[in-house]
């Protein structure tokens, strides 16, 4: 486990590593210690290992995202992210801008149906900034309803240096 990164393991990973250097399975415990040694602020181990995934990346034409999303770098782009996918009616991008576990959301966007996400999209306004910490913002945004304006609120919650949104 990555969680528990010890000596035996890293040796163990080095092992494994010199017999299985590019396999899928390589990249995948590659990724853990990265992470593991990034949390726990082990700057070079975590370097090398950054280094090691993007030789591989490079060698085989992949694209390794190994840090934060930029389109979840900001609740803006975040908010950006959300519109653009709801005008193109893109479930599966839609469904990254919310936090992990929202599966309500996921069946809303299905009933919907693209077509109707599309025109929602269309819609979506910017965002007002009500506050924001490093870890939680509050947001707005102005919909128009039976000719009233309403304002409805958006939490954003910055998870591993991504801003994704709750339910709104």
């Amino acid at each position: 486990s990555a969680g528990s990164v010890s000596e035996s393991s890293e040796r163990a990973l080095e092992a494994y590593l010199s017999k299985y250097p590019e396999s899928y399975y390589s990249l995948s415990l590659r990724y853990l210690f990265y992470k593991f040694y990034k949390e726990n602020e082990q700057i070079r181990k975590a370097e090398r290992m950054a280094r090691e995934l993007e030789g591989i990346a490079n060698k085989r034409g992949m694209e390794i995202i190994i840090g934060p999303d930029k389109r979840f770098s900001s609740p803006e782009k975040t908010w950006e992210t959300y519109r653009n996918a709801m005008k193109a009616g893109d479930i599966d991008t839609v469904m990254e801008c919310y936090v992990q576990g929202i599966w309500k959301e996921r069946e809303i966007f299905t009933l919907l149906g693209k077509e109707k996400m599309k025109e929602i999209g269309k819609d979506l306004r910017d965002i007002e900034k009500i506050s924001a910490g490093d870890r939680e913002a509050e947001y707005y945004i102005l919909r128009k309803q039976k000719g009233k304006e309403i304002s409805y609120g958006i939490y954003f919650h910055n998870i591993d240096g991504e801003w994704k949104m709750r339910e709104f």
